[in-house]
């Protein structure tokens, strides 16, 4: 059996999800029509990811915003539990780098140009909305269904060193932006492209932070797509620029509960960083077996992402943690030190 096609897959009596044998493998997956991922419900349990490699590599890649258990871990798309340190945010669908803004808070302006002290800002064409929206902390989302490509421009006045960008979509991922490039210029006229993104899908997270480093008075983002359902345009909450220098933080998970005290622990990763590499330089693996109280750390692999060119890695990290002390109340933690704009959208925790 090479593929499985349902939208609702449940045990034998109907009032739950199956329990898959310990020797599933698939490579193909997917919904009723063929073209995309299933729906799996937030309870889905019995997939055995340790006898099935790629699956754990598929949910990283297709899913966003759920929960559910595995065999021996768990899925996590859903940051609600868990902690953050330092200067790491978490929404409900991503951990986030948290860098300073330079893009100050806008009012006013026009549909097409805003300014606050000596940063300028315009768009073409020009937009529904007041393009200040974009730049006003969330307080008012930008629409704009006249074209199927948008180019913002900021202007700082004078020289800017930047190490990123964050975008921030509407609740509704049928109007975020799809492809696009970030660039520079030192006379609005040359422009250096610093970051591309082209993904076919959902980023799975409502705010995407990117990696761009660059010194220019103008910076830009040239849209030339959107998921664009029913019709063309761009619906963004917020967008901004932020400052050179890394991030330094954590993230701890919430505790999950193992059926025996394991003796090693998996952790996978998605993190999307746009240019910016991945390596155990700026990043760390651990897993806990005690609640945090012991940890250990999982040196781990990076592989670019096989599916979008989103500027996404797996990281995948691998220990035995049989030299802390007995127990199975599992956590997993995933640190930056000076990392640059970041990412993480989902994340696998696995144990045996």
């Amino acid at each position: 059996m090479s593929q499985i096609r349902a939208n609702s897959i449940t045990n034998a009596d109907g009032t739950g999800a199956p329990d898959f044998p310990n020797g599933l493998r698939a490579n193909s997956i997917t919904d009723v029509a063929g073209t995309g991922a299933p729906n799996f419900p937030n309870g889905l349990t019995g997939l055995n990811v340790a006898s099935a490699g790629d699956i754990s590599q598929i949910l990283l890649n297709r899913l966003s915003a759920i929960n559910f258990s595995l065999d021996n871990g768990v899925y996590n798309a859903n940051f609600n539990g868990g902690s953050v340190t330092g200067n790491l945010a978490k929404s409900s669908t991503s951990i986030n780098a948290v860098l300073v803004s330079l893009i100050p808070v806008m009012s006013g302006g026009t549909t097409s140009a805003c300014s606050s002290g000596s940063v300028s800002c315009s768009v073409t064409p020009a937009g529904y909305s007041n393009l200040s929206t974009l730049f006003d902390n969330g307080v008012t989302y930008f629409q704009q269904y006249t074209s199927s490509t948008m180019t913002v421009t900021v202007d700082f006045g004078a020289t800017t060193a930047i190490g990123g960008y964050f975008i921030e979509r509407f609740a509704n991922s049928a109007y975020q932006p799809r492809t696009w490039t970030f660039q520079g210029s030192a006379n609005n006229s040359t422009w250096v492209t610093l970051d591309s993104y082209d993904s076919s899908a959902d980023w799975g997270a409502d705010v995407l932070t990117r990696s761009a480093l660059g010194s220019y008075r103008y910076y830009r983002w040239a849209f030339t797509a959107s998921n664009g359902s029913p019709t063309t345009g761009y619906v963004i909450d917020e967008m901004d620029i932020i400052a050179s220098g890394g991030t330094t933080g954590s993230f701890t998970s919430e505790t999950y509960t193992a059926a025996t005290a394991p003796t090693s622990a998996t952790v996978k990763a998605r993190i999307v960083t746009g240019t910016a590499p991945v390596s155990e330089s700026t990043y760390t693996l651990s897993a806990s077996r005690d609640n945090g109280t012991t940890w250990t750390v999982l040196p781990f692999t990076v592989s670019p992402s096989n599916s979008v060119a989103d500027g996404a890695f797996y990281i995948s990290g691998t220990a035995s943690i049989a030299s802390q002390p007995s127990g199975t109340q599992m956590k997993y933690k995933i640190e930056a030190s000076s990392a640059p704009g970041f990412s993480i959208t989902a994340v696998t925790f696995e144990w045996s």
